[in-house]
Order: structure tokens, then C-alpha cells, then sequence
């Protein structure tokens, strides 16, 4: 670091000499936080502000099912209901599924049988 030197009103000046350890970058914390990438920064924005035609299209969807109750939901709200519920019918559905096939999946099946491991 480098000595700072401030003229006081007139011929008076001022010498700052910053300390010692100041001198030595090393000692300086690193950053715990990452910097975050701001192209998916920007990506998330403009990702908020126009939606795809696929989540349009679910939202629309959704409000028709909905019929009347939809007016009480937000874009956004409705999304996390409609993303919930889908969580739900796939986490039932592999549940089904496993109790009638044995403790496997439709996918896993299939991905059995298209490898040609069947037992």
C-alpha cells in the first residue's frame, strides 16, 4: 500500500502510513461467498419475466381446470400448485407402481426389458 499525503489548509500537510499487516495481502480472508455467474443470473431474470410457451401453455391449462377458483391465484402461485401436484401424482404413482410390480417401476421395467435384463 502506498502512504497517503493530504494538504491541510496552507503549507500544513498530513502523512497517513497504513499499518503494517495492511501491507501484507496474503493475511486477507478470502471470500467465503462465491461470486455468482451472471449469465445465469440473467438467464433466472429473463426466465421470470417471459415465461416458455410450455409454462404458458400448463398455467392456461391449469386455469381452465380450475375454472373460477384460478382468479384467486397469481401466475406464480398457481405454477407451485400445479408443480406440487404433479409431484404428488408421480410420487403416487411409483408407489402403486412398485406394490404391483414386485417393488419396480414402469420406467424401471421398461429400462430392464430394453437392455435385455429380464428375469
Amino acid at each position: 500500500m502506498e502512504n497517503l499525503n493530504l494538504q491541510l489548509f496552507g503549507e500544513n500537510s498530513l502523512e497517513i502510513n497504513p499499518p503494517e499487516e495492511l501491507n501484507n495481502t496474503e493475511s486477507l480472508p478470502k471470500s467465503p461467498v462465491p461470486t455468482p455467474d451472471p449469465i445465469k443470473e440473467f438467464e433466472n431474470v429473463i426466465a421470470t419475466i417471459f415465461p416458455t410457451n410450455q409454462e404458458e401453455n400448463k398455467l392456461h391449462k391449469a386455469r381452465g381446470i380450475l375454472g373460477e377458483s384460478a382468479r384467486d391465484y397469481t401466475d406464480e402461485e398457481l405454477n407451485y400448485l400445479v408443480t406440487d401436484f404433479e409431484y404428488l401424482v408421480d410420487t403416487w404413482l411409483d408407489l402403486f407402481e412398485k406394490r404391483v410390480f414386485q417393488g419396480k417401476t414402469l420406467k424401471e421395467l421398461v429400462g430392464e426389458s430394453a437392455n435385455g435384463n429380464t428375469k
